[in-house]
């Protein structure tokens, strides 16, 4: 599939440093989580190792495969593509410590990737309505779905509840019970619906840009 010079050298990049930063983040998080369940005991530095072996893997596959990826960009399996998606959104809610601001941001790139995806495949007014509800859905339902846990796991921290329920003129023993709960559903579904339009707005401006410049 042939990409325009600015199209290809954006795509280049930003393969070029998700390869190496997914490796990096999948080895760190993988050799922590051995420790910590007790499969395997190691230090630190064996933690950090293993996060900088992802790095450097990347890299070498960089330096192997990136002109093929580009290529194959906007024609990759979808499960990669949805696997990658849900990786990140991972990862960025795990690296803002919950907060669902960085999973949003992926899922908005999700949507312009999508969007640039079915231009290729097919430059149709109908199959980018289809493509921007689909993905809007599936990005609402996966911050909802990562959001709904952390925030019922925040409801047991002392801090978290208090200082919620000082803002909010209520008390702490209040946001712990049916009251707390109901109030995380409620943010879930806000989450949900932000999302939802953001992902959908991503979409379609990206499908208007790819008309706009055909």
């Amino acid at each position: 599939m042939d990409l325009r010079r600015t199209e290809g050298a954006a795509v280049g990049l930003f393969l070029g440093l998700l390869c190496p930063a997914s490796l990096f983040v999948a080895f760190w998080w993988g050799a922590a989580c051995l420790g910590l369940a007790g499969i395997i005991a190691l230090p630190e530095r064996l933690v950090a190792g293993a996060a900088f072996f992802g790095l450097g893997l990347g890299l070498v596959l960089d330096l192997l495969f990136q002109r093929r990826w580009v290529r194959g960009f906007y024609a990759a399996r979808m499960l990669l593509v949805v696997a990658a998606y849900l990786f990140w959104s991972v990862a960025a809610m795990g690296l803002l410590m919950g907060l669902p601001v960085g999973a949003m941001f992926v899922g908005i790139l999700f949507g312009v990737y999508m969007s640039r995806r079915q231009y290729h495949a097919s430059p149709s007014a109908s199959g980018v309505t289809v493509t921007a509800r689909g993905v809007a859905l599936l990005t609402a339902l996966v911050v909802g779905l990562m959001s709904l846990p952390i925030g019922l796991l925040a409801l047991r921290e002392s801090d978290v509840v208090g200082f919620v329920g000082e803002h909010l003129g209520t008390r702490a023993a209040t946001l712990q019970g049916s009251t707390g709960v109901l109030l995380v559903g409620c943010l879930c579904l806000l989450l949900m619906g932000t999302q939802y339009c953001c992902s959908l707005v991503a979409v379609r401006l990206a499908a208007r840009r790819s008309s706009s410049t055909s």
